[in-house]
């Protein structure tokens, strides 16, 4: 049954009753009340109806029992409410209660603090660069020379890679037929004569003090004789040599030779050449080997392999401030003078392919220059760019069969395509210019940067003004970055 309201209440005064009317009005006026009426009226249904309680209530001791043996009065109970679970600082006082919205607004105020706290120690800057670029249309033929120094104006220096890789696999002999077949072996050739180079052409005879005659079937050029510490060192190169003729006669272990071309002439006698290692390999008569259907499709699948890693080797190893055209790469496979042949008393015969492969590379910063000062005439002298697509332009060797990678210092070759060109900017530069500057003066600071169309910045914290102190704490991009 819902409490009623009491809005008046009459307090009759018993002994201690000052004392008792100054307590109770005291919690009256703190909104904590106990309710009770003395009228016998509701005494009466107070008796009937007992008052719920929420919680159990401590009768005053004093209120209850007579003084010096006088008949209990009939004094009214009253019950102590608990007091109000309120937030309190101090000590015995009246408690000092604290609103949720002061609560909430120090704990924003420290909050705000720690934030601006971090955010001063991330303090730095980044500018985000648009390089200037253009586009052209590329279809021209060029030159370049072999082991040129880096820089020189109007040149183009290149540089040749070369690696060589073989492949063997043994199978079943299935015939017998006569072969013949040429002795060949390794060579070193000197030259004693002077310090001038000297090539030999294909086909140049060697002939040992026997008679036997061996020929060299690509063209080299021998080295001058060089000076060191005041002595003269001749120059040589070492070569293939092949038999003239076939037979087992042509397998020698160690021979010298000398060259009939220079028979008459101071060279006969100050050109020379010797063995490094055994000439062999020369046959003929019978041998056992496969049909030449089964010869070619497995010197196929292994000229396929050896492509593959050759390709794969150059990529790995080409130095990176170079460039290397997938149209300046040729690989070449030199035939074994025993494959796929063996003795009349052998079950098996080994295919095997050697090949090597020529990789004509450019330093990167003179290529990239080069192009740049032939097809962009508005660039000046202190401008420099890149080609960002380097690799897609398409590249040939002009009059490629006469071309020998291994020998010739001097290339022509054609490029075709649409080459991008982006300016290069100095970041260093870019960071020292604005430490410590207004950012309004971005705008001026990258007008002197002639390869710059656009920048962006992004300073941290946002409310900042200017740039950091150190330049360390600028970071400068570009949007090719992105």
């Amino acid at each position: 049954m819902p409490r009623k309201r009491i809005h008046d209440i009459r307090i009759k005064e018993t002994t201690g009753g000052a004392s008792f009317q100054e307590d109770f009005l005291t919690k009256k006026k703190s909104k904590l009340f106990a309710r009770f009426d003395r009228s016998p009226k509701n005494a009466v249904e107070t008796a009937k109806q007992p008052t719920p309680m929420l919680e159990k209530p401590t009768e005053r001791q004093s209120d209850v029992v007579a003084k010096d043996g006088e008949a209990r009065i009939n004094t009214p109970k009253v019950f102590e409410i608990p007091k109000h679970r309120g937030f309190s600082l101090g000590g015995t006082g009246s408690p000092r209660r604290y609103s949720r919205s002061a609560l909430w607004g120090v704990a924003s105020l420290a909050l705000l603090f720690l934030i601006l706290s971090v955010a001063t120690l991330f303090e730095g800057a980044t500018i985000i660069v648009t390089p200037r670029t253009k586009t052209v249309s590329l279809d021209a033929v060029f030159a370049a020379e072999r082991g040129l120094t880096s820089g020189v104006k109007d040149a183009l220096p290149f540089e040749v890679m070369q690696f060589s890789l073989a492949l063997e696999r043994e199978v079943n002999a299935t015939e017998m037929k006569n072969v013949e077949r040429r002795a060949s072996g390794k060579i070193v050739i000197v030259n004693n004569y002077n310090s001038a180079e000297q090539r030999l052409i294909r086909n140049t005879r060697f002939e040992t003090t026997e008679g036997l005659v061996y020929r060299i079937y690509e063209s080299v050029v021998v080295p001058g004789m060089t000076k060191v510490d005041g002595k003269l060192i001749p120059g040589s190169v070492e070569v293939t040599v092949h038999a003239d003729l076939p037979g087992e006669r042509y397998n020698i272990d160690k021979a010298e030779f000398t060259i009939p071309g220079f028979k008459g002439t101071p060279r006969f006698t100050t050109f020379s050449a010797r063995t490094v290692s055994p000439i062999e390999g020369g046959w003929s008569g019978a041998v056992k080997t496969i049909s030449e259907e089964e010869a070619a499709k497995i010197q196929a699948e292994l000229r396929g392999a050896l492509k593959k890693q050759l390709i794969e080797k150059a990529v790995a190893e080409k130095p990176a401030d170079f460039v290397l055209f997938d149209g300046g790469v040729s690989i070449q496979f030199a035939p074994s003078s025993k494959n796929a042949e063996a003795g009349v008393a052998e079950r098996t015969v080994t295919v095997r392919e050697e090949g090597s492969l020529y990789g004509i590379i450019f330093p990167r910063e003179s290529l990239f220059s080069y192009l740049g000062e032939k097809l962009l005439p508005q660039m000046s002298p202190e401008e420099e760019v890149e080609i960002v697509n380097i690799a897609a332009l398409a590249f040939s060797v002009e009059n490629k069969d006469a071309f020998n990678p291994a020998e010739d210092s001097r290339l022509t070759f054609s490029l075709k395509g649409e080459p991008e060109f982006v300016w290069k900017f100095n970041g260093e530069k870019i960071r020292e210019a604005l430490t410590g500057r207004s950012k309004d003066s971005l705008k001026n600071v990258m007008g002197q940067f002639s390869g710059v169309v656009k920048a962006e910045v992004l300073v941290r914290p946002f409310w900042k003004r200017e740039f950091p102190e150190n330049p360390k704490d600028i970071d400068v991009k570009s949007t090719l970055d992105y």
